[in-house]
């Protein structure tokens, strides 16, 4: 009986999440998705307000779970319930149409310049097809892909099984980061399992019903949970001691985004220090810099077309907004009119993150450096720095890059997650950058008293 009452709390949390999930698909559909229509406040009024409170109202029920998961026995029942709803949540959020200028588009467009019109995606821009209903649709209309190569042998399959059918690649685009969502989940709960984590039901449980992860996945592009899989993968064929496979699978991560090129040197010290002597060291150093070197070139090879290629991730990469971490500094300055000069306090931040960075290489180095959970925490915090102090144009989906990590660790960093995940209440609204600063106001309260319950329940 007390088994099946902790089950029935679990169920309640699910439930309790379905009419918001159904509310912001509701928002979503019932957007007007022609252009001409979509008016900034056609788009405040009946999209960013409705679908904000929804998505409040689930980051308070996600928290509320967190905070009495204490409460729930670790079980295969409790396994099937957390799975299944995970299931339902998706599938409401499947049939939510992206809204116009989504980076989904985008991402679609430049799938659909390699199959369609077999050009190279690295090097045209929504500009140089004006006539492609997607060029409308997508935002950053002289920007090329600022991805890396492997993305395109993931999602360019897509563009052809979509027949022209912009509606039908949606579907077949959500199936596929679907598909990568739960594998991910998956490789969570065996790393965690390897690890001998006691909580590894309660870390699948904050991934899978994460609403922020859910939410930018099945909305707001996709292509962060493919990189995460293949970084989580990389970690799980670490945990396998297979580290030829864990560092071909970092490298096609990297080679979706590069923003886990950051791991790296992780991944190379943990290998060269699991070897029994100093001539497996350097020969296995040797093997790990050539896979990486075959695996790039490989991949880039055919899209190659000189260093044009980086044009889109050159361009992006000097984009400098209010709305990231570092930047918000400057908030005062902007407000008030006072000279600031945002380009420097550009480089202080860059130059600031290589120290961070330099310091947590340095102390994983003088750790245990064959516990695979250091290797976890120093990266998970090295990532952290790289958002807060080097991101300079932020938006919500690129904590998906960080959460599954901070998930990995102890439960003392589970308070982190939660708070991060606050920040979902921001997804609709960067286009108003200002208030992204009020939506870290219930997310540190949520933060705090959190705390305060892990205290009490001695959780740790």
């Amino acid at each position: 009986m007390t088994n099946f009452l902790k089950d029935k709390i679990l169920i309640y949390f699910g439930l309790a999440f379905l009419p918001f999930y159904f509310l912001i698909a509701w928002v979503f559909n019932c957007i007007d998705h022609s252009l001409d229509l979509l008016t900034h406040i056609q788009r405040t009024v009946w999209f960013y307000w409705p679908a904000t409170g929804a998505l409040l109202a689930i980051y308070i029920i996600y928290f509320a779970l967190h905070s009495n998961f204490f409460r729930i026995k670790d079980s295969h029942r409790t396994l099937k319930i957390v799975v299944i709803f995970s299931f339902i949540f998706v599938a409401i959020m499947f049939f939510a149409v992206p809204a116009p200028q989504e980076d989904f588009y985008h991402y679609f467009f430049e799938d659909v310049v390699l199959a369609k019109y077999h050009l190279n995606p690295f090097i045209i821009t929504p500009n140089d097809l004006p006539a492609e209903p997607l060029s409308q649709l997508s935002f950053w209309q002289d920007l090329p892909t600022q991805h890396g190569p492997f993305r395109f042998f993931l999602t360019a399959p897509i563009a052809f099984l979509s027949h022209n059918s912009i509606v039908l690649g949606i579907f077949w685009y959500k199936i596929l980061f679907s598909l990568f969502f739960f594998a991910s989940g998956f490789l969570i709960y065996r790393i965690l399992t390897i690890l001998k984590a006691a909580d590894r039901l309660f870390a699948l449980t904050l991934f899978l019903w994460n609403p922020l992860i859910i939410y930018e996945t099945l909305v707001g592009g996709g292509t962060d949970i493919l990189m995460v899989f293949w970084l989580l993968l990389g970690i799980y064929f670490l945990a396998q001691n297979k580290f030829n496979s864990a560092i071909v699978s970092l490298t096609l991560s990297v080679l979706i985004k590069y923003v886990t090129v950051i791991f790296i040197p992780f991944f190379i010290a943990f290998i060269f220090f699991n070897q029994p002597n100093w001539w497996k060291k350097i020969i296995v150093l040797a093997g790990n810099i050539f896979l990486i070197s075959a695996t790039t070139v490989l991949l880039f090879w055919p899209f190659w077309d000189g260093w044009q290629v980086f044009t889109g991730i050159s361009q992006v990469a000097g984009e400098f907004h209010i709305n990231s971490f570092p930047a918000i500094l400057s908030f005062p300055f902007f407000v008030t009119g006072l000279p600031v000069d945002l380009i420097t306090i550009k480089y202080i931040f860059e130059f600031l993150f290589a120290v961070v960075y330099l310091i947590l290489f340095f102390l994983f180095l003088k750790s245990p450096k064959t516990d695979l959970k250091n290797l976890i925490y120093y990266s998970s915090i090295a990532l952290l720095s790289f958002l807060f102090l080097a991101k300079f144009w932020f938006y919500s989906k690129y904590l998906i890059w960080l959460l599954p990590l901070l998930l990995l660790n102890n439960r003392r960093l589970y308070p982190l997650a939660i708070l991060l995940t606050g920040l979902i209440i921001f997804s609709p609204l960067k286009d108003l950058g200002v208030l992204f600063v009020f939506s870290l106001v219930p997310a540190i309260l949520v933060f705090v008293f959190d705390k305060y319950l892990i205290k009490k329940h001695q959780l740790i």
